[in-house]
């Protein structure tokens, strides 16, 4: 009698067991799509609040690009900005250059060197080998000395920066992402000729970096070591600029 017992109780059993998987399999696919579905709109919510949403600033754009230089050889300032409030950590930041537009660039600063690069415009690069943090309205001014070796009429430049939020300003439960590394570039016309300033404070208009009441600038190194000059224009309300520029 107990084999008979036995194989019955284990018939009932495999019934029970049947009819649980026969509902706990749906229930496991539901769970699995909402938690899919829940990380990836995790996901995207960071991508959306925690980018460093990069931008730059050059010295005389607002005249227009190509940008006209007032000289063959000087030192070029351009500023790292960036549209979020969280702090920001720039990991690097390199300016390219052809080789064959008969221009060099180079930097006093100890942490820059040139490398060479495998972009097939642009071979040589200055690479700052410096991190720093920013913020919504406060400006990182970087610059490097250039010289035209022969009479051109243009060249372009690359500018880029890679950055990425800092992890200890991104909250729960955005934290359990590892922070992201975004590269931003952008390539930029210049010309030595066509540049026109009446007196000091026209070119600083012309050529100076733009400064809204509301925003900072700082740098380390050269930048600072070069001093710079500003000025403040009256405007209407929030139109109100002010420019900087190197001494």
């Amino acid at each position: 009698m107990t084999p008979y017992v036995y194989v019955i109780v284990s018939n009932k059993m495999n019934r029970l067991k049947n009819s649980l998987n026969y509902f706990t399999k749906p229930i496991s696919i539901v769970i699995g799509v909402f938690g899919f579905l829940g990380i990836s709109s995790l996901f995207i919510i960071y991508s959306l609040f925690y980018t460093p949403e990069i931008y730059f600033q050059f010295s005389g754009e607002q005249s227009g690009f190509p940008i006209r230089l007032p000289k063959t050889k000087e030192f070029y300032i351009f500023t790292v900005n960036t549209k979020q409030n969280n702090d920001v950590l720039i990991e690097r930041v390199k300016v390219y250059c052809a080789q064959f537009q008969n221009i060099s660039i180079n930097s006093r600063d100890p942490d820059a060197k040139l490398i060479t690069t495998n972009d097939d415009e642009f071979s040589i690069a200055l690479d700052y080998g410096e991190q720093f943090h920013i913020k919504k309205n406060n400006q990182y001014v970087l610059g490097f000395w250039y010289k035209l070796e022969n009479p051109i009429e243009a060249f372009r430049l690359k500018f880029e920066v890679v950055s990425k939020i800092a992890e200890y300003d991104i909250g729960f439960p955005f934290s359990t992402f590892s922070p992201k590394s975004y590269k931003t570039t952008r390539v930029i016309d210049f010309s030595p000729i066509g540049f026109d300033a009446k007196d000091g404070n026209d070119f600083l208009r012309k050529y100076g970096i733009r400064l809204r009441p509301s925003e900072k600038a700082h740098g380390v190194g050269e930048t600072i070591k070069m001093g710079y000059q500003a000025i403040t224009e009256e405007g209407k309300g929030p139109t109100e600029i002010g420019v900087i520029s190197i001494e």
